[in-house]
């Protein structure tokens, strides 16, 4: 459908990551029908108090784990 999606009038307004998602070797098999709005919300507090910088969150997967686990290394709730 590559021709015809990049013919949408609105084509340019769409996610860019999520016709990624249904994009393969240059072509395009997908697009999206709806959107969510992830976001990543954290505690300033609790990562000042576990010597992570609270201004910066995590960037990847493998930062979330490392930072939650510093975190959780506080204890309590």
């Amino acid at each position: 459908i590559t021709d015809w999606a990049k013919s949408l009038p609105y084509f340019d307004s769409l996610s860019p990551a999520h016709v990624k998602t249904g994009t393969y070797k240059g072509r395009i098999y997908g697009l999206p029908f709806s959107a969510d709005s992830s976001v990543l919300i954290w505690n300033k507090k609790l990562f000042k108090q576990a010597g992570l910088d609270p201004e910066k969150g995590p960037t990847n997967w493998a930062e979330i784990e490392a930072y939650a686990e510093k975190v959780n290394a506080l204890g309590g709730d």
